[in-house]
């Protein structure tokens, strides 16, 4: 189901369609905060509770294959013909496109993907595993086509700007705000005040999120633009390292549970951005160097040229 529905997202970002892949994938994540909603409230979040998360993600998933399946059948398959080429698959067959460029293309883009899917389990298990100052099980149970109009640099810059304050005015209203995260989640979970307030401190750390994952987004895309995906298989290792080693070292800090397991992710996020961020800064100063080396020569072939002349 999975593989199905990054096949037809690929097939529709091809086709310019980003428009409803972005709808797709928004609709996914709404669709499972509202599966989990409706199954805190019935009999499955005391007897199965574990099944919450597994039944959300799947129905998420089946909610954007479904998606991306009606967009492509409604507006790309009939434009598919066996005898004619597609525009780019021909220049695409002349490049010899081989499973070597294939995997060395989205090789490291299936790393961070897997990367990302495994940090989650880890900091879950070392969460699980951690006793002081966490919550009991008790407690755990009672707890969510565009336009062909050319796309500038500028544009590109301005709409992920506006992304990032979008993320961070929401952070700001809905966590940092006086008494509407708790609110929501008395309304939403119906838990008590002592796991409230612990879940409130987690949202504040949570709030800084779009900081490393806007510049994380912005990277990856400059790199799978310019073909240069290989450049993100350093951040992978950091993000793992720095997320590992923060669930041994946060508990020697005193902090415990799941603000200790949301520190940690944190972490890793921001050891991945600083990693891209800093691989892009070296690729920015090497080409500075090698235009100013081809400038120098360029400047003493054409005095070679006027001595001889």
């Amino acid at each position: 189901m999975i593989f199905k529905a990054w096949l037809h997202t690929g097939v529709l970002l091809r086709f310019k369609y980003s428009l409803t892949v972005g709808g797709a994938s928004l609709l996914d994540n709404i669709v499972q905060v509202v599966t989990v909603v409706i199954m805190l409230n019935t009999r499955l979040s005391r007897t199965m509770p574990i099944l919450i998360p597994v039944v959300a993600t799947y129905i998420g998933t089946l909610a954007r294959l479904l998606t991306v399946l009606v967009a492509y059948y409604k507006c790309i398959h009939h434009q598919l013909h066996p005898n004619r080429a597609v525009d780019g698959l021909e220049n695409a067959a002349r490049g010899k496109l081989s499973f070597k460029r294939i995997l060395s293309f989205w090789g490291p883009l299936a790393l961070v993907q897997l990367c990302q899917r495994i940090s989650r389990p880890i900091i879950n298990l070392f969460v699980a595993r951690d006793r002081l100052g966490g919550v009991t099980r008790e407690k755990a149970v009672r707890k969510v086509r565009e336009g062909e109009a050319s796309v500038t640099t500028k544009n590109i810059r301005i709409f992920q700007l506006c992304c990032f304050l979008t993320s961070c005015m929401l952070m700001v209203v809905f966590f940092w705000i006086p008494g509407i995260a708790p609110a929501i989640l008395a309304k939403v979970s119906n838990v008590n005040q002592e796991i409230i307030r612990d879940a409130v401190l987690v949202l504040h750390v949570f709030s800084f999120f779009p900081i490393p994952v806007a510049n994380r987004a912005v990277l990856t895309g400059m790199f799978v633009a310019q073909k240069n995906t290989n450049y993100l298989y350093p951040s992978i290792p950091a993000r793992l390292i720095v997320l590992v080693a923060m669930l041994f070292i946060l508990p020697r800090l005193g902090i415990h549970g799941s603000l200790m397991g949301i520190s940690a992710l944190l972490s890793g996020f921001l050891a991945e951005s600083l990693c891209s961020l800093i691989i892009t800064f070296i690729l920015y100063m090497r080409s500075n160097e090698t235009e100013q080396n081809t400038d120098v020569h360029d400047s003493g072939a054409g005095n070679e040229i006027e001595a001889e002349l």
